[in-house]
């Protein structure tokens, strides 16, 4: 694949995957997903609180809103789940981290580290999202009407996400660079050698007559 002269320039810059797995990490400071009932939010939790096993409610600020019922349902078996850690969300950030950590030192297997590290770190986030809402996504009727929880994934979450897969691009472009440049130039100057002649040109070895 031929490479322009500025692809070649951005491409050649060590840390364009620091960036992106540095924006990844950093956006697990915020808040990953909202708890809600009936469309009001009964909590949040941040990607770091996902890995430690904590939530964020939101109770007090919509008090008025939420039946006795409702209330003791949150406390009860639906938010049990997320006081444990979750799994893919301590894969993901250690991923993050890792390829962080790589993205600085110079050795030739780095652009494959880093395609790894963002892989594992998005599949990871997508994972997480899906046994999140398995746990979470229900629906059903109750004394009071239709009750529908639902566990909603903010932007930062899609932003750590697609962070990951660009790290992972960055490491894919890097590699395929790398090859590049161990290939000769495609008009490297060839160097002829002469057909040394047929085998009988050569002197044959001296006769006894010859030695005398």
């Amino acid at each position: 694949m031929a490479y322009s002269e500025g692809e070649k320039d951005f491409f050649k810059k060590r840390h364009t995957t620091t960036f992106a797995f540095a924006v990844a990490v950093l956006l697990f400071l915020l808040p990953f997903v909202e708890f809600r009932c009936n469309g009001f939010v009964l909590a949040d939790a941040r990607g770091i609180d996902l890995v430690g096993g904590t939530v964020r409610e939101k109770l007090s600020k919509n008090e008025g809103t939420y039946s006795k019922f409702k209330r003791e349902e949150w406390h009860g078996e639906k938010k049990a789940p997320f006081t444990k850690p979750n799994p893919f969300a301590i894969i993901a950030l250690a991923a993050g981290f890792g390829g962080l950590l790589l993205s600085f030192f110079r050795m030739r297997t780095r652009p494959l580290l880093s395609i790894v590290a963002g892989a594992i770190g998005a599949l990871s986030l997508l994972a997480l999202l899906i046994s999140v809402k398995n746990r979470f996504d229900m629906s059903y009727d109750d004394e009071g009407g239709n009750v529908e929880l639902t566990a909603d994934f903010t932007v930062p979450y899609y932003f750590s996400f697609f962070a990951f897969i660009v790290a992972a691009f960055f490491g894919w472009k890097h590699r395929q660079l790398q090859a590049h440049q161990d290939m000769p130039p495609d008009r490297a100057p060839q160097v002829r050698i002469q057909n040394p002649g047929e085998q009988s040109d050569f002197p044959s070895a001296a006769t006894d007559s010859e030695i005398g």
